[in-house]
Formats: C-alpha cells, structure tokens, sequence
C-alpha cells in the first residue's frame, strides 16, 4: 500500500483526541441508521428562502478581484475539504459537524494553514443566518458546494 507524501510515510491520517469527541459521546440512540423521516429530521430548519439567501451571500464574498484570480473559490473549496476532513471513521465521529475548524486545536494544524482568511469571510454571514438556523458546519460545506458550482 503506498504512503501518501504528506503524511511522511504514515499509513493513516493521525487521530486527534483533542478536538474529535469520543464514540460515547457521539453514538447514535438508535443502534441501526434509519434513512430519515419526517418525525426523525431535525426540528429546526432553515426558513423557506433562506438557503437562496445564503449561497447569494457566499457568491458574494467568493468573487473579489482583489484576490489572486479574482476568486475565493478554490480557497473555500479547500477549506470544505479539511472541515468534512476531520472525520474519523474508526470512531464514527468529527466531520463537518460541529464546526471544529473554529476552534483553536484546528486551526493551529500545519495542514490547516491559511483557511483563517476562508473563517473570516464565511463569519458575518453565518452570523446574519444564525438566527434562521445555519449552523457553521452546514455554512462550511455549502460555502465549498457553492464554489463548485461557480
């Protein structure tokens, strides 16, 4: 099995225990997955319109001709990437869920490095859409889908 060249010759990504909760603290109450059902999806949703609202604001900040090409595209791409990149699959737990890529255990990871500049532009929208419902780890990936797209 090859090694993969960023990870100097480790087989597998290593675990971070500091940030990634425990199986215990994540198991799901129900033993088997169950595709979701109306009485089985979250209670909160976001309002009618607001997903629209959202990607226009993420479309809006993605493109300054400031910045290198003139995009910020790849860079949330990237940033998308590391968030779902935190999942542990021997453990079940860490993904984009809980947004750990807003704490400082995450940010500090050489591999993370310069995704501050993708927090930064993703904050004041998340923070106008909070009260509708968006939570971080939703507005990550959206932001790299969006970025797709574009």
């Amino acid at each position: 099995m090859a090694c993969c060249p960023f990870m100097q010759g480790q087989q597998h990504a290593p675990t971070r225990p500091e940030i990634v909760p425990t199986m215990a603290e994540t198991a799901p109450t129900t033993p088997q997955y169950a595709p979701p059902t109306p009485s089985t999806l979250p209670a909160q949703v976001l309002p009618r319109g607001t997903l629209a609202k959202v990607r226009r604001d993420i479309l809006a900040v993605m493109r300054d001709h400031r910045h290198d090409d003139g995009s910020y595209a790849p860079l949330l791409i990237r940033f998308a990437w590391h968030c779902c990149g935190t999942y542990d699959a021997e453990r079940r737990s860490g993904g984009p869920n809980g947004g750990t890529m807003r704490f400082a255990a995450e940010q500090s990871d050489p591999e993370n490095a310069g995704l501050g500049k993708a927090r930064d532009l993703l904050a004041p929208i998340h923070a106008k859409h909070a009260a509708a419902g968006l939570t971080t780890s939703d507005l990550c990936v959206l932001a790299g889908y969006v970025a797709i797209e574009a």
